[in-house]
C-alpha cells in the first residue's frame, strides 16, 4: 500500500519491482518488523527506497503503453 501511495498513480508496477524493493531495502538494514511498530527511520528508508525505484529511468505509465 506505501508504494502505491508514493509513486504515481499511473506507474505501472510489476511483481518483480516490489522484490527489487524489498531486497534493497533489507540491503539498507530496514526491518519489516520496525515498520510495523511504527519506527520513523524504518518508515523513511522504505520511502527513499520506493521513491528512488520510482524516478528510475525506464519506468513507465499506464500512458505510455497504449
Amino acid at each position: 500500500m506505501l508504494v502505491d501511495h508514493l509513486v504515481d498513480e499511473k506507474m505501472i508496477i510489476q511483481p518483480k519491482d516490489y522484490t527489487a524493493m524489498r531486497v534493497v531495502f533489507r540491503k539498507l538494514k530496514g526491518s519489516w518488523q520496525s515498520l510495523h511498530d511504527g519506527d520513523i527511520t524504518a518508515n523513511r528508508l522504505l520511502a527513499q527506497v520506493v521513491t528512488s525505484w520510482g524516478n528510475m529511468p525506464g519506468r513507465e505509465k499506464e500512458t505510455e503503453t497504449g
